[in-house]
């Protein structure tokens, strides 16, 4: 006896993955030392930080170009004197794939594995070992099975719930960001040696045709000491920054920023009272946005009445939105839903759940770093006691602000949302309380 059947098409639209490979790449620069070819360089340390510019697949291939920015710390005859020298090269590194075609979507990141720096005849050559992340995914529309019907008393069917995703780049701006910050005079610091910065997405508002996007740029600034033969000095600076970005938002998608800071610059002047310190950071940030669908595929079938049935099937690499941990690579954006959505509620829940997400994590962190500072307190010296302090009241105000952006979302979520207030007001209590009694101690013990 035969089983007769029926089955159920539907043809969607998806990324596959066509192409994941690691490349890593050597990159050089070279410059010219001032001051005597006759005295002797050491090299003391070389700092990269590698940037790509442009990432894009052809026929049979793909190309990627991007630049490095070297710093190093070097002496140069006098061995008390640690001088800088800072210098940028660009790069292009091409791949051979014949599977790639110029339409497909490509993703990649390079990361800095290994850095050198020589001198000789006054020039001083640096070198980094980059290690490239690559992929490329193919948009593709392809017929499958949904569902199988037949004799009921004789077929059975094993379904799968399958995400679906598709990515697009939607844009990206720049912005320059400035800011003077007063050194104090006990850090008895001199001229700056290099800077370098790290840019975090904060918060994205907006909706269809512009993205507002918000955050800071993290600026650790190295400085000479003011009498030679003294350790050198790291600041930190916090910098905002806030651009928009036009662009035509996808329906139901969902919205990704990453933010860059590809070029940093401070310097310092000094007068009796007090040195002032001059920042300024460029701010790349581009957006992407992904939408994902959910479906009931057919993933088996088979007969309870001894018919033998074969199912032709075919393996498809499909690529599925993978949250990133790390707060400064994603922050996503939950477009507006209509009004008269029917799971309106439900998912706006779950925005302002995920919304909670981040300054939730960054409460934590306040909490770890304020135990941290509590120790510092303990055992550190009459200068770095005082860096406790200062962590300590830094660290009770990031924490303060956090939990505002958490008790904003919890309260829009209704009885939803006590869980996460719970939470909240449990990490501010602890917090708050290990701030004030940080700086407390540290201000008993400078008076």
């Amino acid at each position: 006896m035969s089983v007769e059947m029926t089955l159920s098409r539907e043809t969607l639209c998806f990324e596959r993955l066509a192409l994941a490979r690691e490349e890593q790449v050597s990159v050089e620069g070279e410059a010219t030392l001032p001051g005597s070819m006759r005295d002797a360089v050491t090299v003391l340390s070389v700092q990269a930080q590698a940037y790509l510019e442009d990432a894009r697949a052809t026929a049979g291939g793909m190309t990627l170009r991007g630049h490095v920015s070297f710093q190093a710390l070097y002496t140069q005859g006098d061995l008390t004197r640690i001088r800088a020298m800072e210098t940028t090269c660009d790069f292009e590194h091409s791949i051979d794939a014949p599977e790639l075609q110029p339409d497909m979507r490509v993703n990649a990141s390079v990361a800095v594995q290994e850095t050198e720096g020589t001198a000789a005849s006054g020039r001083m050559t640096l070198r980094a070992l980059l290690d490239l992340q690559i992929e490329a995914f193919e948009t593709t529309r392809q017929a499958l099975v949904t569902d199988a019907a037949g004799d009921a008393d004789a077929l059975r069917t094993r379904m799968q719930r399958v995400a679906f995703c598709r990515t697009a780049p939607l844009g990206e701006e720049k912005t320059l960001v400035r800011e003077e910050f007063d050194l104090p005079a006990r850090l008895e610091v001199g001229d700056v040696l290099s800077a370098t910065g790290e840019a975090a997405v904060a918060e994205l508002t907006g909706g269809a045709g512009r993205i507002g996007v918000s955050g800071t740029v993290e600026v650790r600034v190295l400085h000479r000491p003011q009498e030679a033969g003294n350790p050198l000095v790291m600041t930190s600076h916090e910098l905002p920054f806030e651009l928009s970005i036009d662009t035509q938002i996808p329906d139901g998608a969902q919205i990704h920023a990453q933010a860059e800071a590809i070029d940093v610059m401070a310097d310092s002047m000094a007068d009796d009272k007090r040195r002032t310190l001059r920042v300024e950071a460029e701010v790349r940030v581009r957006l992407s946005g992904c939408v994902q669908e959910e479906k009931e595929l057919l993933e088996d079938l088979y007969s309870i009445t001894g018919d033998e049935l074969i199912p032709q099937t075919e393996t498809f690499d499909i690529h599925q939105f993978e949250e990133s941990a790390d707060a400064r690579e994603s922050t996503r954006l939950q477009v507006a839903l209509p009004k008269d959505a029917p799971d309106r509620a439900a998912k706006l829940v779950q925005a302002s759940e995920t919304a909670c997400a981040v300054p939730l994590r960054i409460m934590e962190l306040c909490v770890d770093a304020l135990a941290a500072a509590g120790r510092l307190a303990d055992i550190g010296s009459r200068l770095a006691v005082s860096d406790a302090g200062c962590a300590a009241a830094i660290l009770g105000g990031a924490l303060r602000a956090a939990s505002l952006n958490v008790l904003v979302n919890t309260k829009a979520m209704g009885a939803a949302g006590a869980p996460l207030t719970e939470r909240c007001l449990a990490l501010l209590a602890r917090g708050e309380a290990a701030s004030d009694a940080v700086f407390k101690q540290v201000k008993d013990r400078l008076l």
